[in-house]
């Protein structure tokens, strides 16, 4: 995964700012995804792929797809148990 512009790493993956979104697509519709964000004047980026058991951000970290489902799941109750 690549991230855009010259963002800090934690604000490109974390922030929610306004009008944000990420979009998964099947490989073979990314160009017709891509072609419509550009005709309707949308700005974009291509992140990278999805698939497998591991993710790699842009050298800022490497992680198993189950050590970031944990990380999600647990948080709330780790923060609420203190």
């Amino acid at each position: 995964m690549t991230l855009p512009g010259d963002q800090p790493g934690h604000v490109g993956l974390f922030s929610e700012s306004a009008s944000r979104v990420v979009v998964s697509v099947a490989p073979e519709r990314a160009t017709a995804i891509e072609d419509a964000a550009v005709e309707a004047g949308v700005p974009f980026t291509r992140l990278g792929e999805t698939g497998g058991p591991g993710v790699v951000f842009d050298g800022l970290f490497e992680a198993t797809v189950a050590e970031i489902a944990a990380a999600y799941e647990d948080a709330i109750p780790k923060l609420l148990a203190g």
